[in-house]
């Protein structure tokens, strides 16, 4: 990736200040204070540089080791040295954190294989149910006009309920600069109307260049090359110039309540020459992509839709009369073969699942289940036309212990099935009195049990 950007998190790098620093980094530090309103609001390097040397030489910390290597990497973490590489706003790892935390909060530690994919469906399942919730409450929201400008307006129809609010803030902001025509007549000077030296940005003017439409804006601040809103200098430029809406420029689609709609795809150079290059899952998203961009295209204008359905249908067409090679003969390959005098992309998919083996134990069906796993209830058998037919008296005693199969229980003296063994007629010998006195089942004799036998008994028959 030769265009991405390696940055070191800005809360590490702050922690392992605290830990370095000591006490002259506790609360309510007067280094603290100044460390933490050079970090967050200066933009420019060399003024961050300049205020870095006076805050160390301010509290006598020249000679400090972990300072002097924060500031030899710079670079790497200090905000004005990254103001033009796009972040959102982030200067953290909070967004890898954000996703490890509510990850956690839905697959517990040491969760088998089948309960991750289940509860990972289920934290999709509720995210997409989170954004269309909030996609709904933006639309039904009634946003209120505090600044009375004609841009905030035509915010309202176009940034989310949230970002709007980041932008009314900066808007907000903007009434405490006043504006001027540059010395070259076309771009503007922004100057902080409050006589202090240092505003809460750092400086006192700010340089916003134009172009001759009036559609591009550059501040010096690089807030929105930087956040992806525009910058309280920029919208001072815009409500000083009596503009009424918001030029596209300075509008990112990912924070409108149309970004879903349109997904742009550039397919870079030949499309053949990426397809050759791309897999599988590479070719289903471009294609996924490029189809959605052109249905937003196509819904514009009648004339639009009828091109549209036009090319769907020819395409359709021409991928129909394609002769596809046996896709069993060859593992997954993307290549080109000639067919008529075409060149065709072939696709051989013979990817299949792995054989099911039977774990070792007790099969799944044949063990008790917690009421947890199984909240409808034990799983009724419906009796066979055999088992009907009998009276209910003489059908045989089954074990209800699993939840599907059924074992007969038998006595274990007669080996009938009507009865269990403490109640099996061997075993009982009628007294004078009513009383069934209990026969042992080992030497048959009336008087003791088999848990007694060979013993002497105190037992004496009535």
């Amino acid at each position: 990736m030769p265009t991405a950007r390696h940055r070191w998190c800005k809360w590490h790098v702050l922690r392992k200040a605290k830990e370095s620093l000591g006490p002259v980094y506790s609360k309510n530090t007067a280094f603290k204070r100044d460390l933490h309103n050079l970090l967050d609001v200066i933009i420019s390097v060399e003024e961050f540089e300049t205020r870095w040397a006076e805050i160390v030489a301010e509290h006598d910390l020249v000679d400090n080791e972990f300072l002097s290597r924060a500031y030899e990497n710079r670079e790497m973490w200090a905000k004005p040295y990254f103001a033009n590489t796009f972040c959102a706003g982030m200067t953290s790892t909070q967004r890898s954190e954000s996703a490890n935390h509510v990850l956690k909060t839905y697959i517990p530690r040491s969760a088998p294989m089948h309960l991750f994919v289940t509860q990972y469906d289920r934290l999709v399942t509720d995210r997409i149910a989170d954004e269309g919730r909030e996609e709904h409450a933006t639309k039904q929201v009634n946003f209120i006009l505090r600044t009375g400008a004609p841009i905030e307006k035509h915010a309202t129809s176009l940034y989310t309920r949230s970002l709007f609010e980041r932008f009314y803030r900066e808007l907000f902001r903007s009434a405490a600069f006043s504006c001027r025509v540059g010395a070259d007549g076309k771009n503007f000077v922004v100057v902080y109307a409050r006589s202090s030296e240092h505003t809460d940005a750092g400086k006192r003017e700010f340089d916003v260049v134009c172009d001759a439409e009036k559609s591009q804006y550059s501040c010096v601040c690089k807030f929105f090359e930087h956040a992806g809103i525009p910058c309280r200098h920029v919208l001072k430029v815009l409500v000083h110039s009596n503009v009424v809406e918001l030029p596209p420029a300075l509008v990112l689609k990912r924070w409108t309540v149309s970004a879903r709609e349109g997904i742009e795809c550039d397919i870079p150079g030949d499309g053949r020459a990426a397809a050759r290059q791309a897999d599988a899952a590479s070719m289903h998203a471009l294609l996924h992509a490029s189809v959605m961009e052109l249905v937003g295209m196509g819904i514009t204008s009648r004339r639009a839709f009828e091109v549209a359905v036009d090319y769907v249908s020819h395409a359709k067409a021409a991928i129909s009369a394609i002769v596809v090679a046996d896709p069993a003969a060859k593992p997954f390959t993307a290549q080109t073969v000639l067919v008529g005098c075409a060149d065709i992309l072939e696709f051989d998919s013979s990817a299949a699942a792995p054989p099911r083996v039977r774990s070792r134990g007790r099969p799944k069906e044949l063990r008790f289940k917690s009421p947890v796993e199984s909240p409808g209830g034990r799983k009724q058998t419906t009796p066979s036309s055999a088992a009907t037919a009998q009276p209910e008296a003489e059908r045989p005693r089954k074990s209800s212990r699993f939840l599907k199969v059924y074992v007969v229980e038998h006595c274990g003296a007669c080996q009938s099935t009507q009865h269990r063994t403490s109640a099996c007629p061997l075993n009982i010998v009628p007294g004078p009195t009513g009383a069934t006195p209990r026969r042992c089942q080992k030497c048959h004799v009336v008087g003791h049990n088999r848990s007694t036998c060979g013993r002497k008994s105190s037992y004496v028959t009535k």
